[in-house]
């Protein structure tokens, strides 16, 4: 506890269930002004990426890594997963991470069809 703050750490994967993976790290801070508990993320970390074959591939990351929650930003890479950069993101913005974990489904769905496309062409 530093000067009535509470700091609490949530870290840990979800994978989904075709073959997205999500991994999760988020920095918190629990205070209680006035008598009144107040929970806010000081860091953010959503690093989705698609573990199936051929080869694990990132599909996207939310941060906040290099500041405060005012420089929080979406990674944006292709197909093969190759950085494109990264959007600026607004902390109002982030979406739940509800939705966070259905976008890295969409992207393991759609990778798991292209294969599923690509292996019907052949002779």
């Amino acid at each position: 506890m530093v000067d009535g703050v509470v700091e609490a750490r949530v870290e840990g994967e979800i994978e989904t269930a075709s073959g997205g993976l999500l991994y999760v790290s988020k920095r918190l801070a629990v205070r209680a002004p006035h008598g009144r508990p107040q929970v806010l993320t000081a860091f953010y970390r959503y690093h989705g990426r698609v573990v199936s074959p051929p080869a694990p591939v990132n599909v996207f990351r939310y941060d906040n890594t290099h500041g405060d929650t005012d420089t929080l930003h979406r990674h944006v890479y292709d197909d093969d997963g190759r950085s494109l950069g990264k959007e600026p993101l607004a902390l109002e913005r982030l979406p739940p991470l509800g939705d966070i974990v259905a976008e890295v489904e969409r992207h393991a769905r759609r990778r798991r069809a292209r294969r599923g496309r690509a292996r019907d062409a052949l002779p």
